[in-house]
């Protein structure tokens, strides 16, 4: 080795070194916790034709050694491990990159988002007790479990007594609004969905979705009647898809598609990429009196770095965005509540009891 060194001058070195960093392979373990539900067999389908991650670790409390085992067959790169049962929460998370959190209840149409909140909560608060337990620094989290607007800052909560905490690398899943505004508007032209960009912020529950219909592109006319019609259609799309499926399931498939667009936008950031998506996130910029909101967003390998301002909207907007950060005051309020009353240790069995009283009345289902 010395032989080809003393050949190589210092140039030559600087220049390998510098080819090897952006060839070599970054570590990238991606954990999916809540695997074994239908948005989260097909997210972990998702990522693992996603070359740029290195290990794909499935999780859920029940066995899925038969799903890890499937999805290994799709060749592409990332190595697929499954782990499963309350025991192996902390060995699936451990020295993860990225951890993708899907688990827990489903909204249906009896199961209002206070009943949901407590339902989740406890499971929430666990995996990120098991993050930050078994990882130096915090990885990249992204929640997609109901009711995003309350336990996103939940989790935050949680995350903040430990020194590691990082709220760049906090997001929810909102997601599934922008893909299907973008849908509704171009099948309103009549045109392909990708020739349409129409921005949506706010939150993730039906009073806190707000399509900017003002800064649409292409910019058609469209009355009052047809702005109305197309607000009340996309707030209300998860109980049209809910009833579709007769109440039995709200979106799955296509959660899971909208989710896996941010969830690679995540990992190219891990890759020491600059990307630009939308999700909702620990936000003071927008508004000094809201804590998070969906927006925009830089996204790089340390997680948040530019929050950009909203466009010039107009007055109907400005009206829904009052709403808006009022209904998402309350769900940050009632994180609070909730953590105050439980977060000061382990999470107790009796604080599960939510979840249990859904799923002894079948209304419990894995996302």
């Amino acid at each position: 080795m010395k032989n080809v060194l003393k050949f190589l001058k210092p140039i030559s070195l600087v220049h390998f070194a510098k080819r090897y960093r952006h060839t070599a392979r970054l570590p990238c373990k991606v954990c999916v916790v809540g695997a074994n539900g239908v948005i989260g067999r097909h997210l972990a389908t998702y990522m693992k034709m996603n070359s740029g991650v290195v290990n794909l670790t499935l999780y859920d409390t029940e066995e899925i050694e038969g799903i890890r085992e499937d999805i290994s067959h799709i060749d592409y790169n990332p190595w697929v491990f499954a782990h499963s049962g309350d025991k192996e929460l902390h060995n699936a998370v451990s020295c993860s990159e990225f951890v993708i959190v899907v688990c827990g209840c489903r909204k249906q149409e009896d199961v209002d988002d206070h009943k949901l909140f407590e339902a989740n909560a406890p499971i929430v608060m666990k995996i990120m007790e098991a993050i930050m337990e078994t990882n130096q620094k915090q990885p990249f989290i992204h929640i997609i479990t109901e009711p995003v607007n309350t336990l996103v800052p939940l989790a935050a909560l949680a995350l903040q007594k430990y020194e590691q905490y990082d709220e760049r690398k906090l997001s929810g899943s909102t997601s599934i609004d922008l893909m299907r505004a973008r849908l509704m508007y171009a099948e309103f032209l009549h045109v392909d969905p990708y020739k349409v960009q129409l921005p949506v912020i706010g939150g993730r529950s039906e009073k806190t979705i707000i399509p900017l219909l003002s800064v649409r592109q292409p910019s058609e006319n469209m009355t009052k009647e047809e702005r109305d019609k197309f607000l009340k259609r996309l707030r209300t799309a998860d109980m049209d898809v809910m009833n579709a499926k007769c109440g039995e399931a709200s979106a799955q498939l296509s959660v899971a598609v909208a989710a896996s667009r941010f969830c690679y936008s995540v990992v190219e950031a891990i890759r020491r990429k600059s990307v630009k998506d939308v999700a909702f996130i620990p936000c003071k910029e927008i508004r000094e009196d809201v804590d998070y909101f969906s927006t925009r967003f830089l996204l790089e390998e340390n997680g948040v770095q530019e929050i950009y301002p909203l466009p010039n909207i107009d007055g109907e907007e400005e009206a829904l965005l009052e709403i808006a950060i009022k209904e998402i005051e309350a769900a940050c309020k009632m994180a609070k509540d909730y953590y105050a009353k439980h977060g000061k240790g382990e999470v107790k069995k009796e604080d599960c009891q939510e979840e249990k009283d859904i799923q002894n009345s079948k209304q419990r289902f894995y996302g």
